[in-house]
């Protein structure tokens, strides 16, 4: 049973680079939510938390080297 205190976490699996803008339709879904959810989007690359990207235009990808701070999450270098 989900309630206004539970955590949902969600996973996209994304190996193309997403539309930024209907990422952020699918982050204000959440917010509208009956609970507080959050979204990794796993990419070629790693992966990182969908609501750090869209608040600073970065976010920490975890990946298999360790953790990097990137803009774009599916560009293998930066």
């Amino acid at each position: 049973m989900i309630h206004a205190s539970s955590d949902l976490d969600l996973t996209i699996r994304a190996p193309q680079a997403l539309d930024r803008s209907s990422l952020e339709e699918w982050q204000q879904q959440l917010t509208d939510g009956l609970c507080r959810a959050d979204t990794q989007v796993e990419t070629p690359y790693g992966a990182f938390a969908l609501n750090e990207w869209l608040r600073d235009g970065k976010a920490l990808l975890k990946t298999s080297r360790g953790p990097r701070l990137v803009s774009d999450p599916w560009s293998r270098e930066e």
